[in-house]
């Protein structure tokens, strides 16, 4: 999909404004979040319910227990941040559309007040050879204060509308009828820019949370799948089944978040196609969001990973301390 380029072919007019972005865009980017979060929300609650069963509370299962809850606390703050990115993204998408949709009232506006310039202009003796290089003179001089905000909210630069300075000058200096139908289109102009670099800010400062929302904001510390509870007395023992168990459930959470990440491509880039930006804001945009997002989905990942490896170790070791247990009690038993 073609991206908006920086210059505008001509000078500032009702066909040349424009409010680049697409919305319908940024709500893909909103369903893609949405699901996400979904994901990441039941991720977290398999993960947070990991409880081991009665009677078989050893440490090894507890810390296990704890780690997958622990894990499952810090995707809850994940999938809550997410979901707040999500609401923004709709605020800036609903910016963007209401802004774009008032363009073309101002469209017509301004091409109903050029209309009665240019009759004016016509029916006057000693008008202009050429209406519409004064019409043009006066829009963008008219809107030039603005020209700063236009290039750096939307990447936006008008060209200058060519001559139209000497008729001005001359016509002004007659007074009359063509004086003040002059003014008051260049009052109607500036009623009408002033509107459009109105929509334009309320579009910006939308966008603008959407900027501050983007980067990772590290909210929970997953830390070590090991051991909370470590420390804690338990006269239970773990059973080699129930660690089992929980590295199973370690490693269908792992694999689900995985599956989460593949999101992230489909989601930056859709919010990269939707935002309000300078081209050269645009390109490589939102890259540190995929970023970020895949390095701790990642470690996050790996850190559930390890778990289950250790629960399998842990197990195996359950297993065969019960069994050398057993021969070396079978062989004492012998001697009696």
């Amino acid at each position: 999909m073609p991206l908006h380029a920086v210059l505008v072919s001509g000078p500032i007019g009702p066909d040349t404004i424009d409010l680049p972005g697409e919305p319908a865009r940024l709500r893909e980017a909103v369903q893609g979040l949405r699901d996400l979060t979904r994901q990441l929300g039941q991720v977290s609650e398999q993960l947070q319910q990991a409880n081991p069963p009665q009677g078989s509370r050893g440490r090894t299962v507890l810390a296990l227990s704890r780690g997958a809850q622990r894990a499952g606390t810090a995707l809850e703050a994940d999938a809550r941040q997410l979901g707040e990115l999500a609401d923004s993204i709709e605020g800036a998408a609903d910016a963007l559309a209401q802004g774009q949709d008032g363009l073309d009232g101002l469209r017509q506006r301004w091409r109903a007040a050029r209309q009665g310039l240019r009759q004016a202009l016509q029916d006057a003796k000693g008008g202009p050879h050429d209406p519409g290089a004064l019409i043009r003179r006066i829009d963008a001089h008219t809107a030039e204060p603005h020209d700063a905000q236009f290039r750096r909210q939307a990447g936006l630069s008008f060209t200058d509308g060519g001559g139209g300075a000497q008729a001005e000058a001359m016509l002004l200096e007659q007074g009359g009828a063509l004086q003040q139908a002059i003014g008051e289109y260049r009052r109607e102009v500036r009623g009408i820019v002033d509107e459009y670099a109105d929509l334009m800010q309320q579009a910006k400062n939308a966008d603008n949370d959407v900027d501050r929302r983007l980067p990772r904001r590290a909210e929970a510390s997953l830390g070590a799948v090991r051991g909370d509870g470590s420390g804690e007395p338990s006269p239970e023992i773990s059973s080699p089944e129930a660690v089992q168990s929980l590295g199973e459930q370690l490693l269908d959470a792992a694999k689900a978040l995985g599956q989460a990440a593949d999101r992230l491509e489909d989601i930056r880039l859709a919010i990269r196609a939707g935002r309000m930006l300078p081209e050269e804001d645009r390109v490589g945009s939102n890259n540190g969001f995929k970023r970020d997002w895949t390095e701790h989905f990642e470690s996050v990942r790996e850190s559930l990973t390890a778990g289950r490896r250790a629960a399998d170790t842990a197990a195996d070791r359950l297993r065969q301390a019960d069994d050398d247990s057993a021969a070396d009690i079978r062989q004492a038993l012998r001697g009696h």
